[in-house]
């Protein structure tokens, strides 16, 4: 669901924000353009396209000037990389 309240059974979680990162850094090496999407394209997709580009290039440029990414989605994602960079 496009919800930012993480009590929701149908919202964004954290098993998906790692299933999603192990999908990215797998294929990240051979990824020329890398297509987000989501049902509608407002939300859960800009706080994908955020979360990336702050994980992967330190910046997630302008996407809250435009868009109105998905916090939960977005802190999810970021949160859910930063754990892995502390353990390795």
């Amino acid at each position: 669901a496009d919800t930012a309240d993480a009590d929701r059974p149908d919202s964004f979680t954290p098993s998906l924000a790692a299933t999603l990162l192990d999908f990215v850094e797998g294929m990240w090496d051979r990824i020329e353009v890398l297509l987000i999407h989501c049902e509608a394209g407002l939300s859960r997709s800009p706080g994908v396209a955020a979360a990336l580009s702050r994980i992967y290039y330190d910046d997630d440029g302008p996407w809250f000037e435009y868009d109105f990414p998905n916090s939960l989605v977005y802190r999810l994602l970021v949160d859910g990389h930063k754990q892995r960079s502390t353990k390795a």
